[in-house]
């Protein structure tokens, strides 16, 4: 165990460490060739039926088993469709099954105002909307991004509905922060009793409800632009996304009442468009936030995994970066939980959504809907899905070190031929190191240390290429000398033992005069005279002389017995009686059959 935990460790060294996981987050495709898919949600109507909203104005529905989608709802000549606008959010009421109402966010077609409003499913084919419409809430919007868009029962049964500041750039109108507009909020409103006017109620729990000041129906505020937001199954959490201005993304857990700190705070920098603010307390910080480094710009808030098929860590909040792709897990989801990249994809990620078992599922804004699942590796990631050496170290293909190596191996090595070569190697270098680290505690610490300055590395050159390519070139060039201390001493011993400047000429020179100096311990001690056979002469075990290293190789030009030269004095060339000769020396490519010693009376020409 001794060597091969050595072996293990010097291979350590060399070997890239990127991981593909035993049982690897995967993205089973479900449908393609949609238009601009904004959203996926369930009616829980125990039919198991996906509806996928599009921006242009259509919903379709997915039967279970299906595999082409058909139209639920076609409201395009309604919906100004564009940009940040569209048909932006649809909820099923909790008794869909029986009432056949539903609720969508849209932009209207005039002036780009955002209208919520409310629509039936068909009594005589549930697969199809009726068209009539009850306008619940129209809000003018001063410009034409920060929407917002997301709507969805909460598990009070009642409707929650996330809007932006109203747009432009740092909010201009202060709008998020004014309480008696509905800009830059979290909504709430109960839609039991549409026959009023307007056609909802405000619960009376509400933070600004009846005399206090400010509009009944904001829950909560300081909300930059909430795109997408979740009620976690369990908890009754309610979990949002919000979309930063040009520094931070964040998720907050939205409460009743809370101020999210927009536009004092991006996150949880102080933006200093209200200088005074920042220090006056009140604000709620979000549980996580990220920089826009790495092409990030802009956070798809997502879900708290509920679901059954154990495709993800059971209360994990998954959320992904709609620039990079990138989809990652908080676990457990407050603050101060893990963050992990689940998958680093090619997406726009326009949304998530959940089906009836709690599943979660991606949107792209390409035309695709895929399934988190879980599974093999992918065809390359290895051979017989076997573990690799981070996955061995670390404990967890979710561990944060194997998905920054993850990270890396995508969106740098993959992207170029050097790179899948590298990777393609490692895969087939790597498995049997890491059946014997995952066997030994011991191994394992020791591949965790090594593996850490790689980590780090790595991660700084997701972050940051340049620093970490100056970083990567001045360690090669200190590994080079550090590899050249030994040499020198070696390559000076070489020079100075009889192969040097001379070559091959002084080589069978030294050869022969070696043999001889084999022959002081005979009757005929002399050693510029031949040697006799008898006395059991000790240059017969005398072993074929080794070729140098390739970089002391002596020079060319000569060849042993090419001219004839004085010999060197014996007591550089001759070892002691009874002891063997110390220095290396080089043999030919095809070395000649040389005598164990001179016969006596040979010309010393025939030598």
């Amino acid at each position: 165990m001794g060597k091969a935990r050595l072996c293990v460790l010097s291979c350590l060294a060399v070997l890239l460490t990127i991981c593909p996981a035993l049982a690897a987050i995967q993205l089973e495709p479900v449908l393609t060739g949609l238009s601009s898919p904004l959203y996926l949600a369930s009616a829980r109507d125990g039919t198991n039926r996906l509806f996928i909203v599009e921006q242009p104005g259509r919903i379709l529905v997915l039967q279970p088993q299906a595999t082409t989608p058909t139209v639920f709802l076609n409201i395009t000549s309604l919906v100004l469709s564009g940009g940040e606008r569209g048909l932006l959010g649809l909820a099923f009421h909790p008794n869909y099954a029986t009432n056949r109402r539903f609720f969508v966010n849209y932009t209207r077609q005039t002036d780009g105002a955002t209208v919520i409003t409310e629509y039936r499913a068909s009594a005589s084919n549930p697969n199809v909307a009726e068209t009539a419409e009850t306008q619940l809430l129209l809000v003018p919007q001063p410009f034409a991004n920060h929407n917002g868009g997301m709507i969805e029962f909460g598990p009070d049964g009642s409707l929650y509905i996330a809007l932006g500041d109203g747009g432009s750039g740092n909010d201009p109108g202060n709008r998020a922060q004014n309480i008696e507009e509905l800009l830059g909020k979290i909504l709430r409103i109960d839609v039991s009793n549409t026959s009023g006017s307007p056609p909802y109620s405000s619960p009376d729990t509400n933070p600004f409800f009846g005399s206090t000041p400010g509009r009944d129906e904001i829950f909560a505020l300081g909300l930059r632009n909430p795109w997408r937001f979740s009620f976690d199954r369990l908890t009754g959490q309610l979990f949002v996304g919000d979309v930063g201005q040009g520094a931070r993304e964040e998720i907050d857990i939205v409460t009743i009442g809370g101020n999210y700190g927009w536009r004092v705070f991006e996150g949880t920098l102080c933006t200093n468009l209200d200088p005074p603010l920042c220090s006056a307390g009140g604000f709620t910080a979000p549980i996580r936030e990220y920089s826009h480094s790495a092409g990030r710009c802009s956070i798809t808030g997502g879900y708290v995994y509920r679901g059954t098929r154990s495709s993800l860590p059971v209360g994990a909040y998954v959320y992904g970066d709609f620039c990079t792709g990138e989809i990652w897990q908080l676990l457990p989801a407050t603050s101060g939980g893990t963050e992990t990249l689940l998958l680093d994809t090619s997406l726009n990620i326009s949304s998530f959504g959940e089906d009836e078992a709690g599943e979660i599922y991606v949107v792209g804004l390409g035309g695709t809907v895929d399934r988190l699942t879980i599974g093999t590796p992918p065809a390359g990631g290895g051979e017989g899905g076997e573990c690799f050496i981070a996955t061995a170290a670390f404990g967890s293909p979710l561990a944060q070190e194997v998905q920054v190596l993850r990270a890396f191996r995508d969106r740098v090595l993959l992207r170029h031929a050097a790179g899948r070569l590298l990777v393609a190697s490692y895969y087939r270098l790597s498995p049997p190191f890491a059946r014997l680290i995952a066997a030994d505690e011991t191994l394992r610490a020791a591949a965790r240390g090594a593996l850490r300055p790689v980590v780090w590395w790595t991660r700084l050159a997701l972050d940051d290429p340049g620093v970490a390519l100056v970083l990567a070139g001045g360690g090669l060039m200190a590994g080079a000398l550090l590899l050249a201390f030994p040499l020198v001493p070696a390559a000076g011993a070489w020079y100075r033992s009889p192969t040097d400047r001379d070559g091959g000429r002084r080589w069978g020179e030294g050869h022969r005069s070696r043999c001889r100096g084999r022959c002081w311990a005979s009757r005929r001690p002399s050693p510029r005279a031949p040697c006799s056979r008898t006395g059991g002469d000790p240059c017969r075990r005398l072993s074929s002389p080794r070729w140098p290293p390739f970089f002391l190789r002596p020079p060319s030009g000569g060849a042993p017995g090419s001219r004839r030269r004085p010999p060197l004095p014996s007591s550089r060339l001759s070892p002691s009686p009874g002891r063997s000769a110390s220095w290396p020396l080089p043999t030919l490519p095809t070395p000649p059959t040389w005598p164990t010693c001179l016969p006596t009376g040979l010309p010393a020409a025939a030598v």
